[in-house]
């Protein structure tokens, strides 16, 4: 076996060091700066000592700082959680020559720590600040508890690596949770830019070929444009609807078109057929205007002072008045996304996976360790968050593949990353070559590591189906909101007409028992507002009401709650019983 771990470097054979002897100049050796070997001989030169380690011993020190440095080199960390796992050379330069099981890579507890700090800390920075600080204390108690093997003689490796992987592996479980809290947004901000250029585009297209009055050039570039983009969020590009917006849009601007202007029938003729084609939009377009005014949907006034609009513009068509018809400036968007990049870009982002980390050199800045998470086809855009599961970039295929060519963005590596060194030291790199070493732990490990990615993939699957859930539910209670205001605002108009009667009573029920948890929908301000209450500060009396993804709406004292509940402006949508249970199990495992 250890001709495996033949040294280049020779050393002139003297009286050898006891065991006891060389783990004592092991203890208190200084590998900051270099290997275990070389710092021991540096104690014995000090010393005036002419007892050396066997050739043996000198062999295996060797291949562990020549495992060590390729381990630093291909699988680096960043400072100071550099230092503090070097402070472990003298530690592993003892197991290396006491313990067998320590020859075999993989195999070894301090070999399979090491794998899981690099995979753990792969993306870790000093600049996280706190987010950070878990990460590097947890590591900094494991290598005090596995140093003090020098002390004791014998510390459980075992248990320390396993209560270091249960501490880090919760971290990275709710860095994943905000990672694909993160990545929802993103992909809700990357649509929504996308539709607004869907939509403009479409405006844009018929404003070049049909000049219009300047109040209808107003109309169409603002609630209309807005109006498109909740028409392409709600029922896709694909869909009838934005195929009936399309039309209606085409339509009213043909309506506007002076006789001259407009297109002529089969037999040429205008007048009567043109005046008749007016007509029937005039009636039919206000109805056609109304069922696709989504950004007005709860403002009749608003509504009627579009549709107000257009009937001016009409009148003066059919008084042949002067319309000061013009061609509209288009409305400024982005530049649409490439349909398609270089074939050598595309070839670059096929082989990205996500989940993969990379080091990005940013200007007068040292690199930002960031992981990709989302691949936007649709937009050509990637997506990456840092350690903490935060936003860290967002880049466009093309720039990123130019950053790949430059060296500015290199690709990070994990999984197994120590063991996977110490193979390469060995001049291991086939199963047939840890076979003859007796690599059953090496095996078992990458068992273990893959049953490992096996499980955090169904908890990731587990937290992705509930926020598909959460978000399904709110679109649920969303829908029964529009409702319940479009109804109230019914009522109310038809309360405007009537003969006006005592002032009713308070409508809702003024108990402010709310569950945390419960979602509330807001309509005393100019648009609906749908939010839970996710707490209650006592000591102020103050009601926090938040989004979806946790960002807080508004925050309500008991007496405006009461205020506007009195005006029944509050609709109570859902009132969780159970949220005190799911509140105390999300805390304690938050604690975990």
């Amino acid at each position: 076996m250890l001709d495996l771990y033949t040294s280049d470097k020779h050393v002139d054979a003297g009286q050898p060091l006891q065991l006891s002897e060389l783990l004592n100049y092991l203890k208190s050796a200084d590998t900051s700066g270099m290997g275990p070997l070389e710092a021991l001989l540096v104690q014995t030169e000090a010393m005036g000592d002419p007892a050396l380690p066997s050739q043996e011993q000198i062999a295996i020190l060797d291949w562990l700082n020549a495992a060590y440095s390729y381990w630093e080199q291909q699988f680096p960390i960043e400072q100071p959680l550099a230092s503090e796992l070097r402070s472990l050379l003298p530690l592993l330069g003892a197991l290396a020559i006491t313990d067998k099981s320590f020859l075999t890579p993989g195999a070894h507890s301090l070999h399979q720590l090491l794998d899981a700090v690099q995979a753990s800390a792969v993306g870790w920075q000093a600049r996280l600040g706190r987010a950070g600080q878990n990460l590097e204390r947890e590591v900094g108690k494991a290598v005090a508890r596995a140093r003090d093997w020098f002390a004791e003689g014998s510390v459980d490796l075992a248990a320390i690596n396993e209560d270091l992987i249960t501490s880090l592996g919760k971290d990275r479980g709710r860095a994943q949770r905000m990672a694909q809290r993160a990545v929802e947004v993103e992909q809700g901000q990357m649509k929504t830019a996308l539709v607004k250029i869907q939509a403009a585009t479409m405006i844009n297209a018929l404003l070049l070929t049909h000049p219009a009055p300047p109040s209808i050039g107003e109309f169409l570039k603002g609630p209309w444009h807005d109006s498109a983009q909740l028409v392409l969020l709600r029922f896709g590009e694909n869909s009838k609807e934005w195929a009936g917006m399309s039309a209606t849009t085409e339509a009213l601007l043909d309506s506007l078109q002076t006789e001259e202007a407009a297109p002529t029938d089969e037999e040429g003729a205008q007048g009567g057929s043109r005046r008749q084609q007016l007509f029937e939009a005039i009636t039919k377009l206000p109805r056609e205007l109304k069922r696709w005014l989504l950004s007005l949907a709860h403002d009749n006034h608003g509504v009627e002072e579009a549709i107000g609009i257009v009937e001016i513009a009409h009148m003066s068509v059919l008084r042949q008045q002067d319309l000061d018809a013009q061609t509209i400036e288009p409305i400024p968007v982005e530049r649409a996304p490439a349909a398609a990049d270089d074939p050598e870009v595309q070839k670059i982002i096929g082989a990205l996976e996500t989940d993969q980390w990379f080091a990005y050199l940013e200007e007068k800045s040292d690199p930002l360790r960031m992981q990709l998470k989302l691949k936007n086809g649709a937009g050509r855009q990637l997506f990456f968050t840092n350690q903490a599961g935060i936003k860290a970039m967002r880049i466009s295929y093309a720039d990123f593949a130019r950053s790949l060519h430059e060296k500015r963005a290199t690709p990070l590596y994990s999984k197994a990353s120590f063991s996977r060194s110490l193979a390469h030291a060995a001049k291991l790199s086939t199963q047939a070559d840890l076979k003859a070493l007796g690599t059953q732990g090496t095996l078992q490990a990458t068992q273990e590591h893959k049953a490992s990615i096996k499980r955090d993939k169904e908890k990731d699957e587990v937290a992705r189906q509930q926020s598909r859930r959460e978000q399904e539910e709110e679109e649920q209670l969303r829908k029964e909101f529009d409702h319940s205001v479009q109804m109230q605002h019914e009522r109310e108009n038809a309360k405007s007409t009537a003969t006006p009667k005592s002032a009713p009573g308070p409508q809702k029920n003024l108990s402010l028992k709310l569950s945390m948890g419960s979602w509330l929908g807001f309509h005393d301000g100019d648009k609906p507002l749908l939010a839970k209450l996710a707490a209650h500060d006592r000591e102020h009396d103050k009601y926090i009401f938040v989004n979806r993804n946790g960002i807080k709406m508004r925050d309500l004292s008991r007496e405006e709650l009461h205020a506007l509940m009195e005006k029944g402006q509050v609709e109570i949508l859902e009132s969780r019983s159970s949220f005190k249970e799911e509140d105390k199990h999300a805390r304690s495992e938050y604690r975990d």
